[in-house]
């Protein structure tokens, strides 16, 4: 074995280091799409839950006018759209822009201006009502900006939609790998490096996910965290937030010491496990999976809201790219790579509904091909390129398939001798099945077995949809969709579903009529009466995916160089937080509160909280009546208790409304100045009992005092102390 040159041993090293940076602070694209999804699914949740409060918490008249929030919360870096008008229906339809970009986040389309719009209007509703966020909205803010410079579409997406191939950019770059490389640009160390993704965004990422953890270690600087180690049985005992399951923890002392200890220090080293720069991929599932189990161990002890749900879904980036080989090495069986997919080019319906089937359900490699394709594919069968390979089966990216069924994988193959060409049956039977060339096997996914004897019919253009599976049957339509379905590793329950539906012909007859006024109404006119400025139809334009670029855009470039310095901008800001000194200058910080990675981790901290606390309003009604209006969820029910007492209500996390409502009274009408935020409170308390009750029962005063108790450290809790906390009158009565 000759020695290598200078050239080869600088290619090698350079390509090692290539490959290695990639590893240590690139994502998998699969994963980059798996996170755009989680965290479009929870910010479409976070709207859902703040839209229940959408007249109490973002309109005029509610709890937070917009000329309050001008006066205590406004910024000159804030631009807010929610605040352009405080009606029920603006505010209505802004939720309603947000909800339809959020949705078109989640599936992939035109990703990054979606992204960026998502981002804007999450921003501009949390400034719009400041005080009932939380250090959740702070987390997912900032992922929503660092996504803006991720290639969050770049797989399962819309825009990476092609027929040649799923995830077409990835495939793409795998199918030119080495192709046109020059000396200087430099391979990867495998072809599966192809589906990792570095930049500085990548790496802002990981500096945000790892700052969360240190920093929210250095302000938890307590005796319950770093002595005595009691702060999970502190964090357990509080009434509004704990669960079920911490007051049955709540019996193992012991055991809530240990998990205080684990916390504190799994929050300081494990960050670390992220960049390892040995078995990295190990190393970062680890770290991922520690993390989302340490949130899950949180969501089921205490109410924390969207934080416990966005703190897990961000984990998903993490996720190597051996996992996901991993995974497809499972579900990569003979059937599966084997299954053929046919539309028709006449229809839009059919190329829509295939070429959204290829993308999201089916496996990449799934021949999704037009139906004038459907015979030629048995001509040419014996040159798949799924065929088998010395007895072994194998695919494009270097894996290969499993098939647990049979124990001989090889691909079943036809001769032109074994087909038959026949008539064309009428389309009056909507779920068909045929079998060519002598083979039959039971069909679970649609209930029927094809015959051997049952001759193959030539698919005639009317038809929007045909498969033909490892067996040789040939489906069409909605047996077409079931077949497509059973072999999907996403939707194999569904054809099991419909199948045990009590109304069954009823659904099967009104699917039938609904595809085919699909199918008919987006018909492609003939060539001929087209007109010249005509758009091409989608197996057209979505035939091969666009080759990637060998040289970074100018786009690349700057958001790159802005990448690099708002990562830098964050650590400095953290470090200004906990009193490093190394930090930028504080002029830079209009920045951060511009982009709003402006943030702050001292959740906790410096030890739990250790008191209980609740409200009394004492009220008094147009004709001098007594009674109490806030236990038994009497703010969100609008009725009175008796008698009254200041009594802690039960349970009192329902009393408060929701964790938006709990937070709103503990940041806002608890805090120093807040004034102006009781007095609006009282207004509109006051507008929606009178709205309610009429005469006699209407509100007419009412004062609500501020309940506390301290919680001991033997268990026990000090008796309640209680003070007025604001007065406040409806309107004055008539002398």
């Amino acid at each position: 074995m000759g020695r290598r040159t200078i050239g080869e041993s600088l290619e090698h090293y350079f390509g090692f280091l290539y490959h290695k940076v990639h590893e240590m602070f690139g994502f998998d694209v699969r994963s980059i799409a798996l996170f755009r999804m989680l965290v479009a699914a929870v910010v479409l949740g976070d709207l859902i839950q703040r839209a229940a409060d959408l007249k109490a918490h973002y309109t005029d008249a509610g709890v937070m006018p917009r000329s309050l929030v001008l006066e205590k919360y406004s910024s000159p870096y804030y631009f807010p759209v929610h605040m352009i008008n405080g009606t029920i229906y603006f505010q209505t339809l802004i939720f309603l822009i947000h909800g339809a970009f959020t949705l078109s986040m989640f599936v992939g389309y035109y990703t990054r201006l979606c992204t960026f719009a998502v981002w804007f209007l999450t921003l501009s509703i949390q400034e719009h009502n400041p005080v009932v966020g939380h250090a959740g909205d702070v987390y997912f803010r900032c992922m929503l900006f660092y996504g803006i410079f991720l290639p969050l579409g770049g797989c399962y997406s819309v825009d990476s939609a092609y027929f040649d191939d799923g995830c077409s950019s990835v495939h793409a770059k795998r199918q030119a790998n080495n192709a046109e490389r020059k000396w200087w640009q430099l391979p990867a160390r495998n072809l599966t490096s192809h589906y990792r993704h570095v930049s500085f965004a990548t790496v802002a990422v990981l500096v945000q996910m790892a700052l969360m953890y240190i920093i929210s270690w250095y302000h938890k600087t307590g005796d319950e965290w770093r002595v005595t180690h009691t702060a999970t049985w502190y964090a357990l005992q509080l009434d509004y937030f704990s669960t079920f399951v911490a007051k049955f923890l709540l019996n193992f002392p012991e055991l809530l010491k240990f998990l205080t200890w684990a916390v504190a220090y799994w929050e300081l080293y494990g960050p670390y496990f992220y960049v390892v720069p040995f078995f990295t991929d190990y190393f970062r599932l680890f770290a991922a999976l520690g993390y989302m189990a340490l949130h899950i161990g949180f969501g089921m002890c205490l109410r924390l809201g969207t934080f416990a749900w966005i703190t897990i879904f961000a984990q998903s980036i993490c996720f190597p790219t051996w996992m996901w080989e991993a995974i497809f090495y499972r579900i990569r069986t003979r059937e599966r790579l084997n299954l053929r997919v046919h539309f028709n080019t006449n229809s839009g319906f059919s190329e829509y509904l295939a070429l959204t089937l290829k993308t999201f359900f089916l496996l990449p490699e799934t021949r999704v091909t037009p139906i004038a394709e459907a015979d030629k594919d048995r001509e040419r069968e014996t040159t798949k390129p799924w065929e088998t390979n010395n007895g072994k089966p194998w695919d494009n990216t270097n894996n290969g398939y499993r098939d647990d069924h049979h124990q001989d994988v090889s691909v079943v193959t036809h001769s032109p001798q074994q087909t038959h060409q026949t008539h064309y049956v009428s389309e009056g039977n909507d779920d068909r099945t045929y079998s060519y060339g002598g083979h039959s096997s039971p069909s679970p996914a649609y209930g029927y077995t094809a015959p051997s004897s049952t001759p193959s019919p030539t698919v005639m253009p009317n038809e929007w949809l045909v498969t033909v599976d490892t067996y040789g049957h040939r489906s069409v339509n909605l047996r077409a969709l079931g077949v497509v379905c059973y072999h999907s590793p996403l939707l194999w329950w569904v054809p099991y579903v419909t199948a045990h539906l009590p109304a069954k012909a009823s659904f099967t007859n009104s699917a039938t009529i609904a595809t085919r006024f699909l199918h008919a109404v987006t018909a492609y006119l003939p060539a001929s009466q087209q007109h010249a400025g005509a758009k091409a139809p989608l197996h057209v334009r979505r035939r091969v995916a666009p080759r990637p670029r060998l040289y970074p855009s100018i786009w690349t470039v700057l958001s790159n160089m802005l990448m690099l310095f708002v990562a830098i901008f964050i650590v400095s800001w953290n470090f200004s937080n906990i009193g490093i000194q190394y930090h930028l200058p504080y002029s830079t910080n209009w920045v951060g509160v511009l982009l709003r990675v402006d943030q702050s981790w001292n959740m906790f901290s410096p030890h739990p909280p250790k008191a209980h606390w609740w409200y009394v309003i004492e009220a008094r009604l147009d004709d001098d009546s007594h009674m109490e209006i806030f236990k038994n969820e009497g703010l969100w029910k609008w009725e009175g208790n008796q008698p009254f007492n200041f009594d802690k209500p039960e349970p009192l996390y329902k009393t408060f409304g929701n964790h938006r409502w709990y937070k709103f009274f503990e940041n806002g009408y608890n805090g120093r100045d807040a004034e102006a935020i009781r007095l609006s409170f009282g207004r509109y308390m006051c507008r929606e009992w009178n709205a309610r009750h009429s005469g006699p029962k209407m509100l007419h005063t009412f004062t609500v005092h501020f309940v506390i108790q301290q919680q001991n450290e033997d268990g026990t809790r000090s008796p309640y102390n209680h003070s007025p906390l604001w007065n406040h009158m409806c309107y004055d009565k008539p002398k």
